[in-house]
């Protein structure tokens, strides 16, 4: 039988994020099944990862959603390697791939991690680009892949998407994530080298407006826990500005700024921190989320998006409104003072999170690229 080849595309700059680990986990899942290329606009760390997994990486770039000339390009990278899969995995990647794909009556996945038209209800482009998302779903597109089934189903009762061609497939995470350390039993030892009655908050991810970084900060300076440490992990274009703003609020001492740090390291951070904080505008499904959860931190996150597919509140997290820094303070005080509770939630997160792994997630894409259509497009 001979191999699929698929164009993995997306137009947002790769280096790290979600999307990046999602196309890693598929590439490594899949590799010996699936002849992969990866076309977009990755950035040379991410170009490294990607050719020592034997993958052929064709930069392509972007000026805008509507870029007739990426178009273009995108098609003669198709035609150039032979293409009978494209699977996109962002916006601008979308809306550009699908149309490059269905021009040359290639078979067109799509598979919604962040659909960035939630983060704002109103506005002309947003009803545009919801247009075109319409529009690409049912006249390009096969099936379209959600990793959160609350994103399902908000395409599907805003019509952007036909229910019989949706369908879910949640992130996994590797084996490593559920690994026991020698020194614990249900979760990680917490208490090296800290000083008595230290409490560590964490944050893990990009350093950008969507994430709402402020908020955090103006909680943690609300909740006055002067033996609370927040650490913030990642980078981003925000991370000169929040520095500032922690000056301003009086907190900045009590803060640590890692800037990023590969994934080994992040479970190693998480281990050793007491609650995992999330306070983005907008979430899909969050790997960090998963991640903490997994490694059992008890975490805080917004209800947006796919955060209560992972958190139930009260049972294995805990749920605060977003843009509210009073409520997320009033959370970090409540885990902050009480052991019990974290150590319950963590262990309760921990075990639910033990159902999403990287197995599954590939194993379920590749049935996906196995059942393409041998000859063309098949929409109705």
């Amino acid at each position: 039988m001979t191999r699929p080849r698929v164009a993995l595309v997306s137009l947002t700059p790769l280096a790290t994020g979600g999307i990046e680990t999602h196309l890693l986990q598929l590439v490594r899942g899949l590799k010996h099944e699936v002849e992969f290329v990866l076309v977009g606009d990755v950035l040379p760390e991410y170009r490294v990862l990607m050719e020592t997994e034997g993958v052929p990486v064709v930069r392509v770039t972007a000026t805008g959603k509507f870029d007739l000339h990426c178009v273009t390009e995108l098609r003669r990278v198709f035609r150039d390697r032979a293409v009978s899969i494209v699977h996109t995995h962002d916006t601008r990647g979308g809306l550009l791939g699908r149309l490059a794909g269905r021009s040359l009556r290639l078979d067109c996945i799509h598979t919604v991690h962040t659909p960035a038209f939630f983060l704002k209800d109103r506005g002309l482009g947003i009803r545009v680009y919801q247009w075109a998302e319409s529009a690409l779903n049912r006249w390009a597109t096969r099936t379209v892949v959600f990793v959160s089934p609350t994103i399902q189903a908000l395409y599907v009762r805003k019509g952007l998407v036909r229910a019989a061609q949706a369908t879910c497939i949640p992130n996994g995470l590797e084996p490593f994530w559920f690994e026991a350390d020698e020194d614990a039993v249900n979760v990680p030892s917490r208490d090296h080298e800290r000083a008595s009655g230290e409490v560590r908050f964490i944050y893990v991810g990009r350093l950008s407006p969507e994430k709402d970084l402020p908020t955090l900060l103006r909680a943690f300076a609300l909740a006055e826990m002067p033996q609370a440490r927040l650490s913030i992990v990642g980078d981003g274009p925000e991370r000169a500005q929040l520095e500032h703003t922690a000056v301003q609020l009086g907190c900045a001492e009590r803060l640590r700024w890692t800037g990023p740090i590969a994934r080994e390291g992040v479970r190693a951070a998480l281990r050793a921190a007491d609650v995992f904080v999330l306070p983005s505008r907008f979430e899909s499904m969050s790997y960090t989320l998963l991640e903490a959860m997994a490694c059992g931190v008890v975490c805080v996150a917004t209800r947006v998006g796919g955060n209560a597919d992972l958190i139930r509140h009260g049972e294995t997290g805990i749920l605060v409104p977003p843009n509210d820094p009073a409520a997320l303070a009033e959370a970090l005080r409540m885990l902050g003072n009480d052991g019990q509770l974290r150590h319950r939630l963590g262990i309760a997160a921990s075990r639910f999170a033990g159902q999403f792994r990287v197995e599954s997630m590939t194993f379920s894409i590749r049935d996906i690229y196995l059942d393409a259509p041998s000859k063309g497009l098949r929409h109705t």
